[in-house]
């Protein structure tokens, strides 16, 4: 009996594991989709004459874009030197 509930259990853990590293991935596709989007129309808002709001989007933009392309390198990077 208790070997069948610890085989149960790794299953429900694979499973969770999987669900939970498909579920980053995605969130990690949208972060990428909405950067690029800030970016841009930060860029037709500045060219377009609102430039105080264009700047703001822009760099708000450029932020997220650092933090979502950069981060996960980064955490590679850690990850493999510890």
């Amino acid at each position: 009996m208790n070997i069948l509930l610890i085989l149960i259990s790794v299953a429900e853990a694979a499973r969770l594991e999987d669900a939970a590293r498909r579920t980053t991935e995605l969130w990690v596709n949208v972060a990428q989709a909405s950067v690029l989007g800030g970016i841009c129309l930060g860029a037709v808002l500045w060219t377009f004459g609102a430039a105080q709001v264009g700047k703001t989007i822009l760099m708000g933009g450029i932020f997220c874009a650092l933090a979502v392309f950069g981060g996960p390198a980064l955490i590679e990077t850690i990850r493999s030197l510890f």
